[in-house]
């Protein structure tokens, strides 16, 4: 050792750090493929595991060896990536869910089309024939008073007092609330004893 010397210590690029970068790069490319599709192309949709890196290129500013405490990566990927037009396939699944929503209500309940909320697209199964996808979708069934079911509604309620009419309206699994008004206000608080004068009235 020479007499009076000094010891630096100089960070120095290893090919571990660029093995480092060029596997991040690879890790970035299924979002940045799906952020340039959905700025190009706003029908379609990406399936982020369908993308298949085809080729990479790699240009590092330091090579293994070099004096540097950074190094940066531009990195070119060529990818192939699966899509599907989504706003075909939510036209197709909303109309076939909606259907199925409504076969399944029960007797006497029914599901308002608009009211249906629908889950986005997920991923379920990839194989050879393609990818397939599954959707969700909710909604709640609200009971309906038909013709026929207002009018054994109204024979019930016919000649009965305040009383009674609560008693047949709560028991009603159709009716999830209601008021009652008596006309003219001057006579008693008494349902006609013809159903026919009895007005039912469904709020919207």
């Amino acid at each position: 050792a020479a007499a009076g010397g000094t010891d630096k210590e100089f960070p120095v690029v290893a090919q571990e750090d660029l093995d480092k970068l060029s596997e991040a790069a690879k890790g970035a490319a299924p979002e940045l493929a799906a952020e340039a599709i959905a700025a190009e192309q706003s029908g379609e949709k990406l399936l982020a595991s369908k993308v298949t890196i085809m080729g990479q290129s790699d240009e590092f500013d330091h090579q293994p060896g070099e004096d540097a405490a950074e190094v940066s990566l531009r990195s070119t990927l060529t990818v192939d990536v699966l899509t599907f037009d989504a706003n075909a396939a939510r036209d197709e699944y909303e109309q076939i869910l909606a259907v199925r929503l409504g076969d399944e209500a029960p007797q006497g309940f029914a599901v308002a089309p608009e009211e249906i909320v629908f889950e986005n697209p997920s991923e379920i199964q990839d194989s050879d024939r393609g990818v397939r996808v599954e959707v969700s979708a909710r909604a709640d069934a609200l009971a309906v008073l038909d013709e026929r079911e207002r009018a054994a509604l109204a024979a019930e309620l016919a000649g009965a007092d305040p009383e009674q009419v609560e008693a047949v309206l709560e028991r009603s699994p159709e009716i999830a609330d209601y008021t009652v008004d008596y006309q003219p206000a001057w006579l008693p608080e008494q349902m006609p004893d013809n159903a026919a004068r009895i007005q039912i009235e469904l709020a919207e």
